[in-house]
């Protein structure tokens, strides 16, 4: 649901890494992970799985605590994470 979105944000500090996985994946890898997801027949999003922006908001000051978060290539804050989950909606 958030690769997606994850891989656009952290798009410009991975560098060379978007091209290997365009190049693995056959496409840009944002857009094949959604295609995917599809797919798969995955929800095609947050709302469609029931995720309030309470929850939202919950989630992304919860991610700063994730440890995830100081090994992703870039990065978030709490305003950054909540915009991810806004562009999986």
């Amino acid at each position: 649901m958030l690769t997606p979105a994850v891989l656009r944000f952290n798009r410009d500090v991975i560098g060379a890494k978007w091209g290997v996985l365009a190049e693995i994946l056959g496409g840009e890898p944002d857009v094949v992970m959604a295609e995917l997801s599809a797919s798969i027949g995955l929800p095609s999003g947050l709302d469609a799985m029931g995720v309030t922006e309470a929850m939202m908001e919950r989630v992304a000051g919860e991610a700063l605590k994730d440890h995830c978060h100081g090994t992703n290539p870039r990065l978030a804050s709490r305003e950054e994470y909540l915009d991810l989950l806004h562009q999986s909606r």
